[in-house]
C-alpha cells in the first residue's frame, strides 16, 4: 500500500481516526478508517465527506466492514436519500423491511440485497431528534447484520461497534 493515495484514489486511510473508539489511552494510532478523497459535500447534515468505508477491527487490511454513506447526492435504486421524509422511505419500500431497531433517538431499518443489507438510519420525530424525521444516512454491511444504530450510537461513525 502506497504512503501517500494516487490522485485517482476513491479513499485514503486514515490511520487515527478510530482511536477515541477502539483503542487503549495512550495505544499508538493503529484503528483507522478509509475516507473518500472526494471534495466534501457541504449538504450532508452529519459528516462534510460524502461515504467512509470502515474495515473488520478498523485495521487497514482488514476485510471491509460497511460502507457509510453521508451525501444527499446519493441515492438508493427507489431514490432515498439523507434528507427523505420517514414518509418517502416507507413508501420507497413498500413491500415492509427486512428488520427494524429503534435506537435512542433514530430508528434503523434492513433492507436486504443479494449480497448485502442496506441500513437506513431516520430520526425518529421525538422532541431528543429535535422533531425531525428524515434519513440521516445509509450503511451497507454484510448479509444478516443485525440493525445498529450510530446516532448517538453504537459506535463512532465508521468504526467498529
Amino acid at each position: 500500500m502506497p504512503a501517500e493515495p494516487s490522485r485517482t484514489a476513491l479513499v485514503a486511510w486514515h490511520a487515527d481516526a478510530c482511536e477515541a473508539n477502539v483503542a487503549p489511552e495512550g495505544a499508538p494510532p493503529t484503528h483507522g478508517l478509509w475516507i473518500t478523497t472526494y471534495p466534501d459535500d457541504p449538504s450532508g447534515p452529519i459528516q462534510q465527506d460524502p461515504f467512509r468505508i470502515a474495515t473488520i477491527d478498523a485495521q487497514q487490511g482488514g476485510a471491509v466492514s460497511a460502507v457509510q454513506v453521508f451525501s444527499p447526492q446519493i441515492r438508493t435504486t427507489t431514490g432515498v436519500h439523507i434528507g427523505s421524509s420517514v414518509s418517502e422511505l416507507e413508501a420507497a419500500y413498500p413491500g415492509g423491511f427486512a428488520d427494524h431497531r429503534h435506537g435512542y433517538d433514530t430508528d434503523v431499518y434492513a433492507v436486504d440485497g443479494p449480497s448485502g443489507r442496506l441500513l437506513i438510519e431516520a430520526y425518529d420525530g421525538s422532541e431528543d431528534a429535535g422533531g425531525r424525521s428524515e434519513v440521516a444516512l445509509m450503511s451497507v454491511v454484510p448479509p444478516g447484520t443485525a440493525p445498529f444504530a450510530l446516532i448517538p450510537g453504537d459506535g463512532l461513525l465508521g468504526c467498529p461497534v
